[in-house]
């Protein structure tokens, strides 16, 4: 079998590039390892009976990201959210009075002035430089852990700050994921069918298969970083060593969900801001409840607390979860909480992680990646988009992209047509 080109995964970067060269005519085959689409970006309809995002939720900086328009594309309903919109902190067994609290919120505010000053410290620092000291130090560390999916001291502060923060923060009532489910339909799309090896020293490229190979012109790999870098996907030759150093300074961090159904009298139902709960210094829990106004509360772990209460197995991250619950409702709280979920994105196999975060020293992996190789293997995926990386719609952004530099090196003759 041959294509144009052949696009390694379905989820948010490999359905926009296979959308845009398709509306130029070009064959187009995806490589998909799992059975359904969306990647990292998936709605589960049926565990919690409301739809809950397992993946990526929000449509960041909407005035910008792709997937808004997408939204308005398929009618979607959408949400205005803040997912910084704080209303309360417990600390240690502890709700914060109204001055702690403010200063709490005052620390979490100063992380956005890490974009001013990144311009004027030296080198490539961590974020660990910008993370205010005591009393509130200790905690504000897991809001950089969440938004980043790893600790202060592996995140680029200048990667960090290059996040490009626009009007529109949305959540969508039927998921996000829905919205790539349905953009993937018709797309020709091979299920369960994992690549393994990528001969791109070969003209055409050799693409091997789970069920047999493929030949094309031109591969658009959109696997995370940290598939890469497990090597489950071999390539011969070898990547060239600036792409093998881009991969690995940009390793993906995590965010797992823990979802619960509540009662619709619940007062976890009701569509709610931001509930911290701090059972230590080392430990956060970000609830909310009523999420996507959906009879559901949403618990988010992240950076290495999430990596640490994966590894402690199934129920450790939704037993964090009821613990906060407890503390900021009271006991009589599990009452009204029905069917869970957690997701494990460091163990998912064709994952690895939930998102990338530059280390300190990297922060210009994401175009490095995203340059390729002689526009015949290109990368996509949030990894490789330098303002909205970490999210779907910086996905979505790098899969039109690949697929305009192969569109240009057509058009300049560089690759066949």
């Amino acid at each position: 079998m041959s294509a144009q080109v052949v696009i390694i995964g379905a989820g948010a970067a490999g359905i926009a590039a296979a959308r845009r060269l398709l509306a130029e005519r070009v064959n187009v085959h995806v490589m998909e390892a799992e059975a359904i689409p969306g990647g990292r970006c998936i709605t589960d309809t049926t565990s919690l009976g409301h739809p809950f995002d397992r993946g990526g939720s929000w449509i960041h900086s909407a005035a910008i990201n792709p997937m808004a328009e997408l939204a308005r594309e398929q009618r979607a309903e959408t949400i205005e959210d803040d997912p910084g919109a704080l209303r309360a902190v417990v600390r240690e067994g502890k709700r914060l009075n109204d001055t702690e609290f403010e200063a709490y919120v005052c620390a979490w505010r100063s992380l956005a002035d890490a974009r001013a000053r990144t311009t004027t410290a030296s080198g490539d620092p961590a974020m660990d430089s910008f993370v205010p000291g005591e009393p509130w130090g200790p905690y504000i560390r897991h809001v950089v852990a969440m938004l980043s999916g790893v600790d202060p001291a592996a995140c680029s502060a200048e990667d960090f700050s290059r996040f490009e923060h626009a009007p529109g923060e949305w959540l969508l009532p039927q998921g996000q994921g829905s919205l790539l489910a349905a953009a993937a339909d018709g797309l020709p799309i091979a299920f369960e069918n994992p690549v393994h090896r990528i001969d791109f020293g070969s003209d055409p490229i050799r693409v091997n298969t789970r069920r047999g190979e493929l030949e094309a012109a031109a591969v658009i790999v959109t696997v995370s970083t940290a598939v890469l870098a497990a090597g489950t996907l071999t390539f011969d030759p070898e990547l060239p060593a600036c792409l093998l150093e881009a991969i690995d300074g940009l390793p993906l961090g995590l965010l797992n969900k823990v979802g619960i159904a509540v009662r619709k009298d619940s007062p976890l139902a009701a569509p709610g801001p931001v509930l911290m709960h701090h059972a230590s210094a080392d430990e956060a829990v970000m609830i909310r409840p009523g999420f996507a106004h959906q009879p559901v509360v949403c618990g988010f772990v992240g950076g290495g607390f999430a990596d640490a209460l994966e590894r402690e197995g199934a129920g450790a991250a939704t037993e964090a979860c009821l613990e906060s619950l407890r503390a900021l409702y009271g006991g009589t709280i599990k009452r009204d909480l029905g069917p869970s979920l957690e997701t494990t994105w460091r163990s998912h196999p064709w994952s690895l992680g939930a998102y990338s975060a530059a280390l300190p020293g990297h922060s210009g992996a994401r175009a490095v990646l995203a340059a390729g190789v002689d526009r015949r293997l290109l990368f996509a995926g949030e990894a490789t988009d330098p303002t909205l990386f970490s999210s779907v719609g910086g996905a979505w952004r790098s899969g039109i992209r690949a697929a305009e530099q192969y569109l240009e090196a057509i058009g300049q003759g560089s690759l066949p047509a």
